[in-house]
């Protein structure tokens, strides 16, 4: 019964498993390329576990920060298509790119790969609704004359991207998307306090430069 690594690796992929593996099961690892062109470290959203390389012995378990490491029975039934993601990136040592591109999520790979990419990440922050703000109407020669206009508040980022990704307030915490903006950008913008703590995403208390 191999063990499985899951979602909640993503946009993670703290390597403390790697350091407690006794057989070397767990890749990709930091700093190293594959003879067999298998993407390395810093190119796939999570780490994952050969199924045939690992000996159910659970070290990697508790040094998880995220609990993402699950024994195959106890996997949430939620996530069960880790299992054949962790197997198409390794098995028994071997890469099979046919595998790994169909196992791969859809909802969190292109995500991954924005952010990685700044033309790419500059899309996400494009406002589906633009703001039209249009000058006040007056009549010339009386700059006093009608009311002045509110201008509309515009929207925060986190707003932004939750609209791009048509979601509602109840819908934040399912979203796979959403979660990993978040945890790219926790010190960068603002995000609500109770979806932090929902997803138990730390921010540094020095960082005040939020927008």
């Amino acid at each position: 019964m191999a063990y499985v690594i899951a979602e909640p690796c993503i946009g993670t992929k703290d390597t403390a498993c790697v350091d407690a593996c006794p057989v070397d099961c767990i890749h990709p690892k930091k700093d190293t390329t594959y003879d067999d062109g298998r993407p390395k470290f810093e190119d796939v959203p999570q780490l994952y576990i050969d199924p045939v390389e690992c000996i159910d012995c659970g070290a990697c378990v508790p040094v998880c920060p995220v609990s993402a490491i699950f024994a195959l029975d106890d996997l949430p039934e939620k996530w069960k298509q880790f299992t054949d993601l962790n197997e198409s990136y390794v098995k028994a040592g071997k890469f099979t790119p046919e595998e790994f591109g169909k196992h791969q999520p859809k909802s969190s790979w292109p995500l991954f790969l924005e952010m990685r990419c700044p033309a790419a990440r500059s899309v996400m922050t494009r406002m589906s609704n633009p703001v039209d703000i249009r000058p006040a109407s007056r009549k010339r020669g009386n700059n006093q004359r009608g009311p002045v206009p509110r201008l509309p508040v515009l929207p925060t980022k986190f707003e932004e991207v939750a609209r791009n990704l048509h979601l509602t307030k109840e819908m934040y915490t399912s979203s796979h998307e959403l979660r990993l903006w978040c945890i790219e950008n926790r010190n960068r913008v603002y995000i609500p306090e109770w979806l932090l703590g929902e997803w138990r995403i730390t921010v540094e208390p020095t960082n005040s430069d939020v927008t």
